[in-house]
């Protein structure tokens, strides 16, 4: 017959193991939560799902295709326990002419912070 302590040994191996999931990047992943109704992996594990979840929230807004086919590139950063998400057209900055100054603002861009634990959206700002 076991002892009821035996059983947590595994168990508590199991979620130290999979709290420290390793990305297909190989970057540590953070640690998440251990509460009920919450994954001990993270839910939002790569850059490409973060992508897929900022794409689909720009086009369930209105104007969402536009701003695609306007800025294509979908960029992700990874910030630790969260990944900043914002699009881009890679074009390159305007060269100054001599003794000018040029100010770049907005450009109909948007950009959301997705935390990896639990896949919430926070941060979704849109610059005009």
């Amino acid at each position: 017959m076991q002892r009821a302590g035996s059983v947590f040994l595994p168990v508590g191996a199991l979620i130290l193991m999979a709290s420290h999931a390793q990305a297909a990047d190989g970057m540590e992943q953070p640690l998440c939560p251990v509460e009920q109704g919450y994954s001990v992996m993270p839910i939002v594990h790569s850059a490409r799902i973060a992508k897929g979840i900022y794409r689909a929230v720009l086009l369930g807004i209105g104007g969402g295709a536009r701003l695609l086919k306007q800025y294509p590139i979908v960029m992700v950063t990874d910030a630790g326990d969260y990944w900043e998400v914002w699009q881009t057209n890679n074009d390159p900055p305007p060269k100054p002419s001599r003794d000018s100054v040029t100010v770049t603002a907005g450009g109909g861009q948007f950009s959301m912070e997705i935390n990896k634990c639990t896949g919430a959206i926070s941060h979704f700002v849109g610059n005009r």
